[in-house]
């Protein structure tokens, strides 16, 4: 690992000292991209649970709220569930129950489509509309707060290494 690094935060330290270990008793390549993959799941933990405490009583939690984001967000106010699938990240088997659940707290409407009645198009209710009008600017503000560590430098470089990063994932399985 990088002996210029910043120093582990508290909550990395424990894992940093047993992934040193596993490469001493394991030698060769790996620890790095071991510790990278380490401190992103951290970094998801922390940014996940935060979120989920923000989102409180509304019902929503990560997920669901990104569910939401893509259909405030929709062109034209609707979109397919295979669409929602691929911008979330979520397996379609899995944007379907969240769809269900949205749809029973009266955030989402489906309604058939239009040009092909075979698929079904899913839209943010008022409800659903009002609710993410509310919750974004808790949110934003939260995301301030998490990224105000980062120079505005430092928060493009780091955008560009994650697209990389999951260019690279994609191209490579």
């Amino acid at each position: 690992m990088n002996s210029d690094s910043i120093i582990a935060p508290r909550s990395y330290q424990e894992a940093e000292e047993r992934i040193a270990r596993v490469y001493q008793r394991l030698p060769g390549s790996g620890e790095q991209n071991t510790a990278l993959l380490t401190l992103i799941k951290h970094l998801w933990k922390w940014l996940a649970e935060g979120a989920n405490a923000e989102l409180g009583d509304s019902g929503l939690n990560i997920v669901s709220f990104s569910t939401l984001l893509m259909l405030y967000s929709a062109p034209g106010s609707s979109v397919n569930p295979s669409e929602l699938s691929q911008c979330t990240g979520e397996t379609r088997t899995n944007m379907t129950r969240i769809c269900n659940e949205l749809e029973q707290l009266g955030l989402i409407c489906r309604a058939p489509c239009p040009t092909d009645r075979r698929r079904v198009d899913l839209a943010l209710s008022e409800r659903g509309a009002e609710l993410m009008d509310g919750l974004l600017p808790k949110l934003r503000a939260r995301s301030e707060t998490a990224f105000q560590v980062l120079s505005d430098t430092e928060k493009d470089t780091l955008e560009s290494l994650l697209k990389k990063l999951l260019l690279g994932f994609e191209q490579h399985g």
